[in-house]
């Protein structure tokens, strides 16, 4: 959906962006010095979360918050299409900007301070089983994996005061239907048959 988002708004005539920030709603910033904004290199703008007590679970997440201009994410072929649920979309994008020697920056723990919200699993966003491939090097597939093999249909696009909400039909891949099918508490890779219908409806706020 993420790829949804940024290719109905830049194919709008009457609305130009050259900043693209994606951000998990549960995530909110402590700081207003922390101007949201996009720089010469890729930026990660929420690093330091209280969840983790305000330190960087591992050395390339890449999650949360991220900024993109037009041509740095053009340039990484975008999000990748493969991620269905919570978890493994943060750590393929970081392997997505190695592939592309794209650096990136981080403000300081001073000002990029970020509180979590509590919350449970989301019904409606299953733990994502195949999510370790994310932490995968493929080059390869990144050339082939994201806004070039992007297909979706476009239900709805609203304008409102404060966002924009679009609602898309995308094809329901093998993933999200063993996701739908374990339960929250069962990391499985594995793959299984179920009986959930072959598209879904998704939104963005």
């Amino acid at each position: 959906m993420m790829n949804v988002g940024f290719v109905e708004i830049t194919k709008r005539p009457d609305r130009v962006f050259d900043c693209f920030i994606f951000h998990d709603v549960d995530t909110l910033p402590q700081d207003d010095r922390n101007i949201y904004g996009c720089y010469r290199v890729p930026r990660h703008v929420a690093p330091y979360i209280n969840k983790f007590k305000y330190k960087l679970p591992y050395g390339s997440y890449f999650g949360a918050a991220t900024a993109f201009t037009r041509r740095q994410f053009e340039l990484l072929n975008g999000h990748s299409n493969e991620f269905w649920g919570w978890g493994g979309e943060d750590d393929d994008m970081h392997n997505r900007l190695k592939a592309a020697r794209l650096s990136y920056i981080r403000f300081p723990k001073c000002v990029a301070t970020y509180t979590m919200i509590k919350h449970g699993l989301d019904t409606g966003n299953p733990r994502n089983p195949r999510r370790a491939i994310g932490l995968l090097y493929r080059p390869q597939v990144y050339k082939r994996d994201g806004l070039n093999s992007l297909r979706y249909t476009l239900i709805d696009y609203e304008e409102r005061l404060l966002y924009t909400k679009i609602i898309a039909s995308l094809p329901t891949p093998a993933a999200l239907k063993t996701a739908r099918k374990y339960s929250s508490r069962t990391p499985s890779t594995s793959m299984a048959p179920s009986s959930i219908e072959s598209s879904t409806y998704n939104s963005i706020t």
